[in-house]
């Protein structure tokens, strides 16, 4: 009996290790990606948004302050229109990450909450959460890529410009 109860509060407590980034400060709640900190935020600063993931975070600031800047930068129609689509895409993946993470913690708390513990099925949960939180990341990454790869270097080197000129 004593061995049954260490076993399974050494899996709860390795289950809540495994899941505590998913619940951690709530920073990155529907962000795409499993880090929870704020780490992502530019220099401690605030994010322009609540609740995102950092990678994204730094996707949509970025696209932001393209787009605001379009003029002095020198962006063609194109350029915008495809900046705003890759916005467009990361918003709409935070919102589908936030929805797919209350799934995943309302499923867990119910297969916990049940007079036996599956631990199979809460193993294959964890697992399955955490692989669509690494690919996440992974696509959100691409789009950073992406936007960055909109601006020619003579673009960039002007953003850049403007945006050390805003620092100050």
């Amino acid at each position: 009996m004593k061995k049954s109860v260490g076993v399974v509060l050494g899996l709860l407590m390795m289950l809540s290790l495994a899941v505590a980034p998913a619940f951690a400060d709530n920073h990155c709640e529907g962000g795409r990606c499993p880090f929870k900190n704020k780490m992502g935020c530019d220099q401690g600063k605030d994010c322009d948004k609540k609740g995102e993931c950092p990678i994204a975070a730094k996707v949509l600031k970025k696209a932001g302050f393209f787009l605001s800047n379009k003029a002095e930068i020198g962006l063609s129609e194109e350029q915008v229109a495809e900046i705003k689509a890759i916005k467009l895409a990361t918003l709409k993946s935070m919102i589908r990450s936030k929805a797919e993470m209350e799934i995943f913690e309302m499923e867990l708390m119910d297969k916990m909450s049940q007079p036996a513990l599956d631990l199979a099925s809460l193993n294959a949960s964890i697992d399955e959460a955490s692989a669509g939180w690494g690919a996440g990341a992974k696509a959100t990454l691409a789009d950073y890529a992406k936007l960055k790869a909109v601006l020619n270097e003579g673009q960039m080197s002007k953003a850049k410009e403007i945006w050390a000129k805003n620092e100050k």
